[in-house]
């Protein structure tokens, strides 16, 4: 890893310990930097520049610099001579493959800038609906040991109530049971808790210090989205036009071997060094045709290849282009129904809160007990975690739409 790279990872970390809690953006800027996907994809990206390059360096001529140190046996004087040569040569094809070669490997490099791309954006949404997991939980958590305390206050309430003879087993025994109901919840909570927390910094390959995760306001917004290219069917259409390619280059296989080639030779029977010694051996070029009419099976099973691979390429975007289509479809039907629920839970939030701002009122009246009021705090707090966690399932299903099409993770990524 680059020194800049992990100087910064380094940075980074330590501002999150000196804050003492984990911010969402701080989590993402780590897993962008830390994350194996992003640089495998980081990686696969420069081998794609490299290859590039590399074909581009194909169309330099050969060149050669030779040196020999012999010993003749047939000559007059047998004594060890020494042979040098310089020669440079290059030959142009009608089917050059070094050309077409250079097109694949111009769009490989564009599959891997759209892979790079498309795993910064992976890689952030992971990390949310990571963040958005542990969130959930940790207010479920928070709100079931709330409630917990509340409903064991209301048992022991009733479990008075009984002894005096004012409350009945069975209500005695509905209050045990939603204690244990609570104290199942909240264990499971606490479970759930501390596996999402351990997933999160797995994921992001970093210890866990313990802090807390900032919340995050996120907005509310929400546009419908329409069915377009995504980077996917981008890297799709990048294939058929490489197969498109190599149809091209099977057709012309079937044309006679034309090229034109030059060469230059030098060479000189004295030492390696004594430049004055070279003389001109090769100064010529000249145009080539040849035609192989053993290989034209050969070529037509190639060809043949091609255009069965150009028509799976084309049926394979076909059916992606229609299975991201319906994949927007359904999001944007589960968003849709993700907003309606999110504001019967609002509504059922409001009343909540009605309902115990009268039950103080009338606990201070006198008109009910206690119990009746700590189970108007537990029914306003039973509303407020739905809220929240249906609020959480539309940011995290919203950005999946993002995904799906493409856009910035969180307006960023």
């Amino acid at each position: 890893m680059p020194r800049i790279i992990m100087l910064f990872l380094i940075l980074l970390v330590c501002s999150i310990c000196l804050a003492e809690e984990y911010s969402l953006i701080q989590l993402i800027d780590i897993a962008q930097e830390n994350s194996l996907k992003s640089e495998t994809a980081a990686y696969n990206y420069k081998n794609a520049a490299s290859s590039l390059r590399s074909s581009y360096y194909s169309l330099l001529p050969s060149s050669y610099l030779s040196y020999g140190h012999y010993l003749d046996y047939d000559a007059d004087a047998e004594e060890w001579e020494d042979q040098s040569s310089f020669s440079l040569s290059r030959e142009f094809f009608l089917n050059d493959p070094a050309v077409f070669n250079i097109s694949r490997r111009t769009l490989d490099r564009k599959n891997s800038s759209l892979a790079l791309r498309q795993t910064k954006k992976q890689i952030a949404y992971d990390v949310l609906s990571l963040y958005l997991d542990v969130i959930i939980y940790q207010t479920n958590y928070e709100i079931y040991q709330q409630n917990l305390t509340l409903q064991q206050k209301i048992k022991d309430q009733i479990q008075l109530l009984y002894d005096n003879g004012k409350a009945s087993l069975l209500d005695l025994k509905q209050s045990e049971i939603s204690l244990l109901d609570y104290s199942i919840a909240v264990r499971d909570a606490e479970i759930s808790l501390s596996r999402t927390r351990k997933q999160l910094f797995n994921y992001l390959n970093i210890s866990d210090e313990g802090y807390n995760l900032t919340l995050t306001d996120f907005d509310s917004s929400f546009i419908p989205g329409e069915f377009t290219q995504n980077i996917a069917l981008k890297q799709q259409k990048n294939t058929i036009t490489k197969s498109w390619i190599d149809l091209g280059s099977a057709s012309l296989d079937f044309l006679p071997d034309l090229s034109i080639a030059y060469s230059l030779a030098h060479q000189s029977d004295a030492r390696f060094n004594d430049f004055d010694e070279y003389q001109r051996i090769t100064n010529q070029i000249g145009i080539y045709a040849s035609y192989n009419f053993c290989s034209l099976l050969a070529k037509s099973e190639n060809l043949a290849v091609s255009r069965r691979n150009l028509k799976l390429q084309k049926l394979l975007y076909s059916s992606a282009c229609k299975e991201l289509e319906n994949d927007i479809s359904i999001t944007n039907e589960e968003l849709q129904n993700l907003i309606i629920t999110r504001n019967m839970f609002q509504e059922k939030l409001t009343l909540a809160e009605q309902n115990l701002e009268l039950a103080q009122v009338q606990y201070e009246l006198g008109t009910i007990g206690l119990i009746d009021l700590d189970r108007s705090i537990i029914d306003l707090q039973d509303a407020r975690l739905q809220h929240n966690s249906r609020f959480y399932e539309f940011v995290r299903k919203r950005e999946e739409l993002n995904l799906l099409l493409s856009n910035p993770i969180l307006g960023q990524w």
